[in-house]
């Protein structure tokens, strides 16, 4: 899979350089993300990403999307018990584009992003293959099992 990656940018970056880069965006995230997570990050930051950027106003239910957005405000990180058992963590993000305003929630392990303040009110990010789906009063969005967030 790496060397698939590879492939779409080995004209500005070697090899060695590139499995660096990984190893790096990996731990900048604590392990949260694997290797081919990690080399979609690099390969968007290189400006080779094959993800189309939609715009909030077309987002559909049921379908991942990319998206480029501002923040606009956080609440309050809030704790919950599971139904599996255990304990949880939540945050709603308000997030927005210019064609409309969306909520990201974050789950658990994602949830340190806002703890730790890489995302903050005004941080530009960018959501690779975010998951949208009928909220309780809204349209959402979440990360899933394939999300990503990169910071602009």
């Amino acid at each position: 899979m790496i060397e698939k990656a590879y492939e779409k940018v080995k004209d500005v970056i070697s090899l060695e350089d590139f499995q660096k880069r990984l190893d790096e965006r990996i731990k900048e995230f604590n392990d949260l993300i694997d290797e081919s997570a990690s080399a979609a990050l690099i390969i968007d930051e290189l400006g080779r990403s094959e993800h189309k950027t939609d715009k909030i106003s077309h987002v559909e239910i049921g379908k991942s999307t990319t998206l480029k957005v501002r923040v606009k405000s956080i609440s309050e990180i809030r704790k919950f018990e599971k139904r599996t058992g255990g304990t949880g963590e939540v945050v709603n993000v308000d997030i927005t584009d210019g064609t409309g305003n969306i909520k990201l929630v974050l789950w658990d392990g994602d949830v340190e992003l806002v703890r730790s303040e890489k995302i903050k009110k005004n941080s530009m990010l960018k959501i690779l293959n975010g998951y949208v789906k009928q909220g309780r009063y809204n349209i959402e969005i979440s990360l899933g099992k394939n999300g990503i967030i990169i910071f602009e």
